[in-house]
């Protein structure tokens, strides 16, 4: 799976969210970009001798997000897509994934709670050991979780944006030293804590408001 193939799907939505956020009942509320740092877990197996090489699993990560309206009755139900982009000196990670936030409104922030799913792909620059019969260096995995997060305004338009991610995957990359001397490097799970901005389509940032307008 290329850098592509995620990024397309990401792209039109946010050229259709322009476009919708002027039609009598526009369905996209918002758009934002967050930058932060991801921490990746895995686990190590053998079945020799071989060393556990462990590439660097501490990423930096983009994310691109967009975020719905008016798609349930309680419009403190809203559904999102995310892109996430994570790398460091030795991995690329990408996720595409599509969420459900629930909102709690206070007076000048919204708090929210939401799962996420969908599909990523983890790439290996090189292999971490040497004179193998085999190496893995691209794994596709479903990926899921939850986040957590904080809107705060900071304009009629813009929000200052905080979210807490937890994700789960299997990410399994299979090395072959010789056929009797094998590993596996199986990465299950990655933390992520990111900060950004938000636009919103709306001036009211309060997301159950009856009163936002364009």
């Amino acid at each position: 799976m290329t850098t592509v193939k995620f990024l397309l799907p990401t792209l039109i939505a946010i050229h259709l969210s322009s476009s919708l956020s002027y039609a009598d009942k526009p369905s996209i509320d918002s758009i934002g970009v967050n930058i932060g740092y991801s921490k990746m877990v895995e686990n190590f197996s053998t079945t020799g001798s071989i060393k556990n090489l462990e590439p660097n699993n501490n990423f930096t990560s983009a994310e691109i997000y967009m975020m719905l309206r008016d798609v349930f009755p309680d419009s403190t139900y809203r559904p999102t897509l995310n892109y996430i982009y994570s790398t460091n000196s030795n991995l690329t990670n990408q996720s595409l994934l599509i969420g459900l936030n629930k909102y709690f409104i206070r007076k000048n922030s919204s708090l929210y709670l939401g799962l996420l799913a969908g599909y990523g792909e983890l790439k290996w620059d090189k292999s971490y050991i040497d004179s193998t019969l085999k190496n893995d260096l691209i794994a596709n995995s479903i990926v899921y979780g939850a986040q957590v997060g904080l809107d705060a305004p900071v304009s009629e338009h813009i929000s200052l944006n905080i979210n807490v991610k937890y994700l789960l995957h299997d990410y399994t990359m299979d090395v072959e030293y010789t056929p009797t001397n094998t590993a596996s490097y199986d990465h299950k799970s990655t933390t992520n804590i990111s900060v950004g901005l938000k636009y919103s389509f709306y001036v009211n940032h309060n997301i159950a408001g009856e009163n936002n307008e364009k």
